[in-house]
């Protein structure tokens, strides 16, 4: 998953944004600083602006060939998607707890990422959806930044 990243110079300093999600990042003294503060930023804004709210995330629009992008790492991808799809079908931690046949707290753990979640267990969570996950994989990219990861590696 890539989005898009933009950064301007404002009178103050340097913004960087994540169009998609109307993120943005308050002045920093360099164009380096903004794009550095928008990979260890970005895990928790999708957390507080969208989990929290309870609203879907959006997903990432088509990038351009010149466009810079931030990479989102894949166990952050995976709860992005499983968020989307249990807002999507309507269905409940509780209800998703019992279609696995594990406990509401193993699947806030998965919604929330506080804990070493691997892929094959959200794969089995969307998979309990009705969905299958999609891998995509994208060229390294001269203008592609890794974002840092967040808790457990988001």
């Amino acid at each position: 998953m890539l989005y898009r990243i933009e950064v301007f110079e404002a009178k103050n300093g340097f913004i960087g944004s994540v169009p998609d999600l109307g993120m943005e990042t308050s002045a920093m003294p360099s164009e380096k600083a903004a794009v550095e503060a928008i990979g260890k930023c970005l895990s928790g804004f999708v957390e507080l602006e969208y989990r929290r709210k309870r609203k879907p995330v959006p997903l990432p629009s088509p990038i351009g060939k010149d466009d810079k992008v931030a990479y989102v790492p894949l166990r952050l991808q995976l709860r992005i998607a499983l968020w989307n799809s249990m807002l999507g079908t309507g269905t409940t931690q509780t209800e998703l707890a019992a279609k696995l046949g594990i406990s509401k707290a193993a699947v806030n753990q998965y919604v929330n990422g506080s804990a070493n979640i691997g892929p094959e267990a959200y794969e089995r969570a969307l998979t309990a959806l009705g969905l299958y996950p999609d891998v995509r994989l994208h060229g390294q990219a001269d203008h592609a930044i890794q974002l840092e990861g967040g808790k457990n590696g988001d």
